[in-house]
C-alpha cells in the first residue's frame, strides 16, 4: 500500500525541486541579459551614494533623483564612449581605404624573411587575414545597434533599482540564509571591487594614454596624441588592450620601411605600455580592495569568459565570494 504523500519532508523536497527547476528556467531564458543586469548592478553601486544625498540630505523625490543620476551617467559616461567609438571607427575606415592590408602584410613578411629567413604568410593566409579584418569591422558595426538596445535595457533596470535604493539591500538580507554581519561583508566586498575597477580603469586609461602618446611621438606616429589616447581607452579591453593600437602602428611603420620606428614601437608597447597596464592595475586593486593579484588574474580570466566585459569586476568578485562563503561555512558547520 502506498504511503500518502502528505508528510512535511516530502512537501519540502517537492517545493525545493520546483524552485530549482523554475530558477534554472528563468536563468536560461534571461541568460542573454545577464551581462546587462551585472552592468546595472555596477552603476547602482556607483550611484547609490549620490541617490542617498539627493533623497536624504536634499529631500528630492526618488523618481526625480533617479532620472537625474541616469542623465548624469549618460552625459559623463555613455555619451563620450559612443562619440569616441564613432571617431575611432571613422579614423580606421579612412586608413583602410588609403592602405592595402595585403600589401602591408606582404611588406612586413618580406622584412621578416630578410631578417630571419622565415616565411610566415602565403596567398591563402593573406586572404584569410583580409577576410578576418573585414569581418571584425562588419561585426563591430552590426553589434553597435545591439549595444544601444542593451544600454536601454540596462537603464530600465537601473531606474527601478535606484528608485528602491536601500530597499534592495533589505530584501536581499531578508532572503539570504546568512547573518546580518556576513551579508554586510558580502556587500562591502562588492562595493570595494566596483570602486577599485571603476576608479582604477579611467585612471589607468589616462596614465597609459600619456605613456603611449610619448612613445608614439618619439617613434613618429602621425596624430600621436589621438592614437595615444586610443591606446589608453583600449586598455579597458581585457588581455589584448592597447596592443590593438600600438601593434598595428608598429606593423604599419615596418611596411613603410621605417625599421627603427616599427621595431621600436613594438618593443615599447611590450616592455613599457603593457608593463604600466599590468603593474598599475594590480597595485591599484591591492591598495583599494586589498585583492591578491592571483585572485585578480584568475578572476578576470574566468569572469570575462562567463560575464563578458562585466567579468572585469565580477570575475574577481566571484572568487572573493567563494573564499568568504567557504570561511562562513567553516565557522558555522565545521
Amino acid at each position: 500500500m502506498l504511503t500518502p504523500f502528505n508528510n512535511k519532508r516530502s512537501g519540502q523536497q517537492l517545493a525545493f525541486a520546483a524552485l530549482a527547476i523554475l530558477g534554472i528556467l528563468i536563468i536560461y531564458s534571461l541568460s542573454s541579459l545577464f551581462g546587462v543586469a551585472l552592468g546595472a548592478i555596477i552603476f547602482y553601486v556607483l550611484a547609490k551614494p549620490i541617490m542617498q544625498i539627493l533623497t536624504g540630505r536634499l529631500k528630492w523625490n526618488k523618481t526625480l533623483a533617479a532620472l537625474t543620476v541616469i542623465l548624469l551617467s549618460l552625459v559623463i559616461i555613455v555619451g563620450p564612449i559612443i562619440g569616441i567609438s564613432n571617431l575611432f571607427y571613422g579614423k580606421v575606415s579612412l586608413m583602410l581605404q588609403d592602405v592595402s592590408i595585403n600589401e602591408t602584410l606582404k611588406t612586413v613578411d618580406f622584412q621578416i624573411w630578410d631578417w630571419f629567413g622565415v616565411k610566415i604568410l602565403n596567398e591563402k593566409n593573406l586572404q584569410e587575414v583580409q577576410q578576418q579584418v573585414t569581418a571584425i569591422f562588419t561585426n563591430v558595426l552590426s553589434e553597435s545597434f545591439g549595444l544601444l538596445g542593451n544600454i536601454g535595457i540596462l537603464y530600465f533596470i537601473l531606474f527601478y533599482m535606484l528608485v528602491n535604493t536601500g530597499n534592495i539591500e533589505i530584501l536581499i538580507e531578508k532572503h539570504l540564509p546568512l547573518s546580518a554581519e556576513n551579508t554586510e561583508v558580502l556587500g562591502r566586498e562588492l562595493e570595494m571591487q566596483v570602486y577599485s575597477n571603476a576608479l582604477g580603469a579611467p585612471v589607468l586609461a589616462i596614465l597609459q594614454g600619456i605613456v603611449a602618446s610619448l612613445g608614439f611621438y618619439f617613434f613618429n606616429v602621425p596624430e600621436f596624441f589621438f592614437w595615444g589616447m586610443m591606446s589608453g581607452i583600449f586598455s579597458l579591453i581585457p588581455f589584448v588592450g592597447s596592443a590593438l593600437v600600438w601593434l598595428p602602428a608598429g606593423i604599419m611603420a615596418l611596411s613603410k620601411g621605417n625599421t627603427f620606428d616599427g621595431v621600436g614601437l613594438i618593443l615599447f608597447g611590450i616592455l613599457v605600455i603593457s608593463t604600466v597596464d599590468n603593474l598599475f592595475r594590480f597595485v591599484f586593486q591591492k591598495r583599494i580592495a586589498d585583492v591578491h593579484p592571483l585572485i585578480t588574474i584568475l578572476g578576470i580570466i574566468g569572469g570575462v569568459k562567463i560575464f563578458g566585459f562585466s567579468g572585469l569586476i565580477f570575475g574577481p568578485l566571484m572568487l572573493s565570494y567563494f573564499l568568504i562563503l567557504l570561511r562562513i561555512y567553516r565557522e558555522r558547520f565545521v
